[in-house]
């Protein structure tokens, strides 16, 4: 029976992993880089905003917030939009814990992603990089299926209509609240932000308020040393992990040496021979 392979996956789409000797992290055994940096507080949202990338992010700030709730958490956001309500819940959840969240764009921040990163992140916390794309717009509904429409059952009445443009409303809205709450302007004026729909640059973006600074090295390197650096021991440790380590393994060695049975030079091993 033939046995089908799977697809190969890009070595660019591969994940590095780190040797279980590394002394530069407090955990041990072989673990995706990836899930060192998330528990290090260092959150990357890429990609559509869907229900289960949503509540993934959640659980991940909730845990880091209730684990240690003095320390920030930083929430890197590469994404061109998606679901507005499960946006709107991650923004909540990020004004809600007790531990300051940071939002910062590398890459683009469009629709629902720019409202995720003006509006829940802290102000004076937000950051978007050189290079990165913001863009706010307004929703959009998904295209009705013709057949909803036509007089042939199964048609869609105007009350549903209705409803659905209500609720369409009430997200907007929401979405134009968490905006402005966290900046100087006002919701009309966020509006005609949505409605120019202008793919704006990092400097621009600046510019209007809509986010507080520019990243830097001197940024990343604090974001870094505030997730990551954290778990690092200092050069001094360093070195004495690495002394203790070749300590370690020279008494090992030296120990092996003296308990393993030696040849005494005999044609028979060294056993010692019966009398005749």
């Amino acid at each position: 029976m033939r046995i089908r392979k799977g697809p190969k996956i890009p070595c660019y789409e591969k994940i590095p992993k780190l040797r279980p000797d590394d002394i530069g992290w407090k955990f041990t055994g072989w673990t995706r880089l990836r899930k060192k940096i998330k528990s290090s507080r260092l959150l990357w949202f890429s990609g559509t905003i869907t229900h289960r990338k949503a509540g993934s992010l959640i659980a991940s700030i909730i845990y880091l917030s209730v684990q240690e709730p003095e320390f920030p958490i930083y929430v890197v956001i590469n994404s061109w939009g998606g679901h507005a309500p499960s946006a709107l819940a991650v923004v909540g959840i990020m004004k809600t814990v007790v531990a300051p969240v940071h939002t910062a764009c590398m890459g683009e921040a469009i629709s629902m992603a720019a409202m995720m990163l003006i509006g829940g992140g802290r102000m004076g916390g937000r950051t978007i990089y050189p290079g990165s794309k913001l863009l706010l717009r307004r929703l959009h509904m998904k295209e009705p299926n013709v057949r909803e429409y036509d007089d042939t059952p199964p048609f869609k009445e105007e009350i549903d209509l209705l409803f659905d443009y209500k609720v369409m409303q009430e997200l907007e809205d929401s979405v134009l609240d968490a905006i402005a709450s966290q900046t100087s302007y006002s919701m009309e004026r966020i509006g005609e932000f949505m409605d120019k729909s202008e793919l704006m640059s990092a400097k621009e973006v600046v510019r209007l308020g809509l986010v507080d600074q520019i990243g830097t090295k001197q940024t990343l390197n604090t974001m870094c040393y505030d997730t990551m650096g954290r778990h690092l021991p200092s050069f001094t440790e360093r070195r004495r992990l690495h002394r203790l380590m070749r300590e370690q393994a020279l008494e090992e060695e030296r120990r092996r040496y003296y308990t393993e049975p030696r040849d005494s030079g005999g044609g028979d091993g060294g056993a010692e021979m019966e009398p005749a």
